[in-house]
């Protein structure tokens, strides 16, 4: 048995009172753990393994499928949950990062940078921006930060344009830039916003101006992005967000 901080990424209902959740662990990266009962009004569980709750969770591991045993919860961000638009955007949250890992993979520093995202959330203003600064940290942590200062086709350092790829996975040269077949450009200030939100905490970013045009076309780029190469499938909450 372990004992670890945990957050609940999803929860799902099988059996007739029992459901099974998927957590990110400080200690073993996600895990799928059985909760005996947790349906039921009067279980123990039944609030304490609702997605985005925070807590030190004690669980038998198994190879395929944990058992709970023990939680205490730690954190249940009320304020996301008094506010019906942050519920969808700790959802959305919650299943990037249930799609980006597999069973078992642990990524340093994820669990940290998750729970921080969770307590700003509580307070932000400008969600469109906080999904964009979420998106793009999370994703660099998890080794899939776009290519900025060398073209992600052939490498090169020299005469990089600011088109931007999905497929390559950043910016193109000038010699690459005629085989780019999903190439788009964009501007310097686009690509240095990018960089910007990659380096800055959630708290700076937060308090800078950026116009809606550009947050609106960075942002669906790095849909596109994040679809391509981070979880390979279509989120379902987006759709919740009304994102492209």
């Amino acid at each position: 048995m372990i004992t670890t901080k945990a957050i609940v990424l999803s929860r799902k209902k099988v059996a007739e009172s029992d459901v099974i959740i998927n957590l990110l662990t400080r200690k073993e990266g996600k895990v799928r753990a059985y909760v005996n009962g947790a349906r039921h009004p009067k279980s123990r569980f039944s609030s304490t393994t609702q997605p985005f709750n925070e807590g030190i969770f004690s669980l038998f591991i198994n190879k395929d499928l944990a058992r709970l045993s023990e939680v205490q919860l730690t954190e249940p961000h009320l304020p996301i949950r008094d506010d019906i638009d942050k519920i969808f955007l700790a959802t959305y949250m919650m299943e990037l990062v249930e799609l980006a890992l597999a069973d078992g993979e642990a990524i340093d520093g994820l669990y940290d940078r998750v729970a921080h995202a969770l307590v700003a959330l509580e307070t932000a203003q400008n969600l469109q921006l906080f999904k964009l600064v979420y998106d793009l940290k999370v994703i660099a942590l998890i080794g899939y930060q776009p290519a900025l200062f060398s073209c992600s086709s052939c490498g090169a350092t020299r005469e990089l344009t600011t088109n931007l790829s999905v497929q390559m996975g950043g910016v193109i040269c000038q010699n690459c830039l005629a085989s780019c077949v999903d190439c788009a450009n964009f501007a310097l200030d686009d690509l240095k916003l990018i960089n910007f939100i990659l380096n800055k905490s959630f708290r700076t970013i937060q308090r800078v101006a950026i116009s809606d045009t550009m947050l609106l076309k960075v942002a669906t780029w790095t849909n596109r992005f994040i679809a391509e190469h981070v979880v390979r499938r279509p989120l379902k909450s987006l759709k919740l967000l009304g994102s492209n």
